[in-house]
């Protein structure tokens, strides 16, 4: 196996597993497996087809390295990707929590609570009611936007300017 090579970025005549160990040291720890994994599988595959062109398992494994791109700006690129599925899903987590939002306001009280002693809704009560409402109603308008534009291509313009 080859060294990497101080300041190497991507090539030179590094292998794809020093190159995989250079690129998992600069990936996140969450979505370090699946990206090493596909990351691999590429690399095998245009070093398979380098070496179909002739080359030994060595310079096609180089050439390979070579095509793929410098360590420090795949690993950034492969992490903004990440970031925004991990966003893409966050969105819909917020969402859902929002919508599961109507228990504790409306279904448990309702449920659980004796009937008011009152026979109007003291005006304290009805603001506070009113407020909570309103809030529940923005925070699902914010968490369907924010659904809304990780699911864009708007998700992919932090990818534009790595």
């Amino acid at each position: 196996m080859a060294r990497v090579h101080a300041g190497d970025g991507g090539g030179g005549d590094m292998t794809i597993d020093a190159y995989l160990a250079a690129l998992e040291r600069s990936l996140p720890r969450i979505s370090r497996r699946r990206i090493l994994a596909e990351a691999r599988e590429h690399l095998r595959d245009s070093a398979a087809t380098h070496g179909a062109a002739g080359l030994s398992l060595h310079a096609a494994e180089a050439a390979a390295v070579d095509d793929f791109g410098p360590v420090g700006i795949v690993a950034r690129r492969l992490a903004a990707e990440g970031a925004i599925r991990e966003t893409r899903i966050s969105t819909l987590v917020a969402l859902v929590a929002v919508a599961f939002f109507v228990f504790p306001l409306y279904v448990v009280p309702e449920n659980s609570l004796p009937p008011a002693p009152w026979v109007e809704k003291p005006r304290d009560i009805f603001v506070l009611q009113l407020v909570s409402v309103v809030i529940w109603l923005t925070a699902g308008a914010l968490a369907t936007a924010s659904a809304a534009v990780a699911w864009t291509r708007w998700s992919h313009l932090p990818l534009r300017f790595s």
